[in-house]
């Protein structure tokens, strides 16, 4: 199976991944309804464009779609970005 050339820098911790990072963590502890979740996903989806880090790209997106989800899917969703970002170094 071939890889894009984005999965290829799932490590790459470039300057928007960095943002989507610093914007998630510092905007998390306040998103506790789903309008708050929401606003901070689409927060952080601005911040990752142009990002060529797939792994948190990824995880960007799936805490978009949790967004209106459940709490233990929202849970669920954010802890996966925070350990993509901890994996890529960010911390």
């Amino acid at each position: 199976m071939g890889r894009s050339s984005r999965d290829e820098e799932v490590g790459k911790l470039d300057a928007p991944a960095t943002r989507a990072c610093a914007d998630f963590a510092e905007g998390y502890p306040a998103a506790r309804g789903k309008t708050a979740r929401l606003a901070l996903a689409d927060k952080v989806s601005t911040s990752v464009a142009g990002s060529d880090n797939g792994a948190i790209a990824d995880r960007v997106s799936a805490v978009g779609r949790s967004a209106n989800d459940s709490d233990a899917a929202w849970k669920s969703a954010a802890a996966a970005l925070t350990q993509a970002c901890r994996d890529a170094g960010w911390s």
